[in-house]
Formats: C-alpha cells, structure tokens, sequence
C-alpha cells in the first residue's frame, strides 16, 4: 500500500556495523514453501534476461520499483526543497479515505525522515544477504545553502519481507537529515534462495544507458535519470562499483523545521513594545514586595 511508505505526518556507519546481518529480520504470512516467482514483464514489459530473481525498477508506480522516489515528485519553487510529493492516486470512487489522506500527503515537500524503505523483487531472496553491505543509503547534498556534503552511507534495520508482494521493506540506522537528497542502493550482495546474485532489470539497465523516445519527452523523468546517475556516481566514489548496484532510487526528505523557522523569522521582524509594568488596579506601577 502506498501509504505504508510515507508517515502520516510526515554517520557513516560504524566500522563494526558493515557486514553484519541487518537488524530485526523478519518474515510477515510466510509460508512452508517459497512464494511464486514473479515474471518480469508483469512489470516492466519486459522479458527477464536470464533465469535469476530481479530487482524490480518501474517508473510508473511506486510499489514496483525502488521506493521512496523522487520520481513520484514535481518541481514546486514554493517549497525549501524545490520539489512536491506527487503519488499517484487509486481509484478515489472506492478508496475515498486513501485520496484524502494523499490530498494532505501531496503537499508534503519530501518524504520523511525514517520512510520506510522498500524494494520489490521478482521472486524470493535469501534475508541471510540482506545487510549494511548489500542494501544501504548515501548521503547526498542538502537542498538548502550551507548544508553538510554528503558522502555518509547509512545501514539499515527492521526488515521485513512480504512473500504475498516479494517486497523487501527496511528503515534506516539513524533518522535523516530535513531536506536533503539520498541514494538507496541495493547490490547484487543479495541472493536468491539458490545462492545466486540478484540481478538488474532489464529497465534499470536501459535507464542507466540512455533515454528512449517516451522518456526523452518527460522533463521530470529527463531530471530524475539524471540524480540517479550523480547517486550512483557518487556510490562509485565509495567503492561502489557500477555493475554490483542493480537497483536505485533518488528521494528528497521533507521540511520539519519549516513551520518553526517562519514563527522565528515573524518573531524577530517584530520590535515588542517595551514592558511598564503598570498593572495595578488604577494603573500604577505595581511592585512586589521583597
């Protein structure tokens, strides 16, 4: 469900940390026998490349591809991050409350501070794999002047895996920064349950290599292939190398201090009229006795 990902209100790691199994791991409805492997182009369109598990990469909807994302964000000058959430909508004549909430949710400009993480597969994956090295997230710049760089890459914790959806869902170590881009990053570290790595999706691959006709003509898809290239750009400054990452997503987090910053600028444009103390019943000075 979409709004799982996104609240209702919206460090480089230690050295002993990397490596280690990722905290908290859990499986939801799980059954004795593995879930079904999805194929996919039920997804993509697209054939899968070879016979191994995929990390799914879908530009379209949010919970079939790397999520958050600022994919599923538009340009908005108005806000300190120059950007707007923009999560698609269901079909509001049957989940009337699920708009509602995505009405107030779309004026958000970011996504949280601990978002849930999730990244959806086409068939299962061994959790085993899942750690601080495999699924991770880096600290890119911040969208206000004067932020700290970025570079930090973070662990995460709480993971789940839903075998009904094949989707892997994660929080990070440390709650992040307000308004300031990351990078998810899932490598090929994770496996499938027979032990072989899992693989890029035949549109992660595309999108890395060039935009086709369709994307060319979408400026905002044109802007977020771009991030994701500078994300990955920089996962590569890390260590990271280009044909282990096989799947990503850009995010931007919200504003939380913005409400407070405006009272703070209001209050200090303000000169108070100097105190007199005049309180008595007559108006007269009034003085406490020691």
């Amino acid at each position: 469900m979409i709004l799982a990902a996104v609240p209702a209100a919206l460090s480089a790691l230690d050295a002993g940390a990397r490596g280690g199994p990722a905290k908290d791991v859990v499986a939801v409805n799980h059954a004795p026998r593995p879930a079904a492997t999805r194929k996919t182009d039920d997804f993509e369109n697209t054939p899968p490349p070879s016979s191994s598990v995929h990390a799914l990469f879908d530009l379209d909807r949010p919970e079939a591809g790397p999520f958050p994302a600022d994919r599923f964000t538009v340009a908005d000058r108005s806000h300190n991050t120059g950007r707007r959430l923009n999560l698609p909508y269901p079909n509001c004549a049957v989940r009337v409350s699920d708009c509602e909430d995505l009405d107030v949710i779309n004026t958000l400009d970011g996504f949280g501070l601990q978002t849930r993480l999730s990244i959806p597969f086409d068939g299962p994956i061994d959790l085993a794999t899942v750690t601080d090295e495999t699924v991770f997230v880096i600290s890119l710049s911040s969208t206000r002047p004067g932020g700290e760089p970025g570079g930090k890459v973070i662990g995460i914790n709480q993971v789940v895996w839903d075998p009904g959806t094949l989707t892997l869902h994660a929080e990070v170590n440390v709650l992040l920064d307000q308004h300031r881009r990351y990078a998810l990053i899932v490598t090929s570290g994770v496996r499938d349950l027979n032990g072989a790595p899992v693989e890029a999706s035949k549109t992660f691959r595309q999108f890395r290599r060039e935009l086709n006709s369709s994307w060319e003509r979408d400026r905002d898809l044109k802007r977020y292939r771009k991030a994701l290239l500078d994300a990955l750009k920089a996962a590569r400054t890390l260590g990271i190398r280009k044909r282990d990452v096989v799947t990503a997503s850009v995010f931007t987090t919200q504003s939380i201090t913005s409400v407070m910053e405006r009272i703070r600028d209001q209050i200090k444009a303000r000169t108070p009229e100097p105190a007199d103390f005049l309180l008595g019943q007559a108006g007269e000075r009034r003085v406490q006795p020691k």
